[in-house]
């Protein structure tokens, strides 16, 4: 889902991913210069809100690089428990330290 601002520009997306597993995976992107307004936060409270409505999906896979602090901050802001770190190199050479957890709500 596209995650609009008051003026009806694109700001990000959120997303959720295999809606028949048992926990689903979600994501969620902010343009950079849209970040730490509070857009994440509210669009993945609204998310994960509907698909517990819609879907009866209570847990919730989310990874992200435990570098990128607005994401850690963000997880934090959830009931969540850690499932470990990922270590690895892509494909195009950037390295990347995923931390996944599982989001209950």
């Amino acid at each position: 889902m596209s995650i609009l601002d008051m003026d009806e520009n694109c700001v990000g997306s959120v997303e959720v991913h295999g809606l028949n597993e048992e926990v689903p995976e979600i994501g969620i992107w902010i343009i950079k210069d849209q970040q730490r307004k509070g857009y994440a936060y509210e669009a993945l409270s609204a998310v994960l809100d509907y698909t517990n409505k819609e879907y009866k999906k209570n847990r919730f896979f989310y990874e992200a690089d435990v570098r990128n602090t607005g994401s850690q901050e963000l997880l934090r802001k959830f009931k969540h428990e850690d499932k470990g770190i990922d270590k690895f190199t892509t494909e195009s050479g950037k390295y990347l330290e995923l931390m996944g957890s599982i989001v209950e709500i």
